[in-house]
């Protein structure tokens, strides 16, 4: 007899002997579970479902982590630019200012100071009737340091001057003897 005929022959009495002890099982199984072994069952069914309530819990937190650190990216992004001088507010927009004869005012209208809370730059651009407009900036900086300066801005001009953290007053000023007017936009770049 050939190998493969074995082979064969073997293969087939595996196969009668599986199909036989599956028949016996089948045949031979309990007809009904028996009530300790359906406690046990409906216990791990409980187990299932708390499992599942945790895992559903956990995802919904793991949402929010993310949603989180998100928001912690976003707010870092910001605080790059500001150390990067790429961030900016337009404080001031194309607002026009009406001056009497040689009397300073205050380009916070009401307020005399306007608090600034990032280190950085401020660019003022005027346009006016008066060629002796000019743009006056002080504060003081921790009791330490002190600016005080005045830009001549002319007809058409602007002015950049450096900002610390604290109130700035900002003035707009002319020595014309005549009422005139200036548009201005001021913008902190920090």
């Amino acid at each position: 007899m050939s190998s493969t005929k074995s082979v064969a022959i073997i293969l087939v009495v595996i196969c009668i002997v599986l199909a036989a002890s599956l028949v016996f099982i089948v045949v031979n199984r309990p007809s009904a579970v028996s009530s300790s072994d359906q406690t046990s069952i409906n216990n791990l069914k409980n187990q299932v479902t708390e499992l599942n309530s945790q895992v559903t819990t956990l995802d919904k937190r793991v949402s929010d982590y993310q949603a989180y650190a998100a928001s912690l990216e976003s707010e870092i992004d910001e605080y790059r630019k500001i150390v990067a001088l790429n961030a900016y507010n337009v404080i001031i927009n194309n607002q026009e200012y009406t001056q009497t004869a040689d009397k300073p005012i205050s380009l916070f209208n009401d307020y005399t100071y306007f608090y600034v809370e990032y280190a950085g730059y401020m660019q003022v651009q005027v346009e006016s009737t008066s060629s002796t407009t000019y743009i006056q900036v002080a504060y003081t900086f921790n009791d330490l340091l002190e600016f005080n300066q005045t830009f001549v801005v002319g007809t058409d001009g602007t002015a950049y001057f450096p900002v610390l953290p604290g109130n700035i007053a900002i003035t707009l000023g002319n020595t014309n003897n005549e009422i005139t007017t200036a548009t201005v936009t001021l913008i902190h770049y920090y």
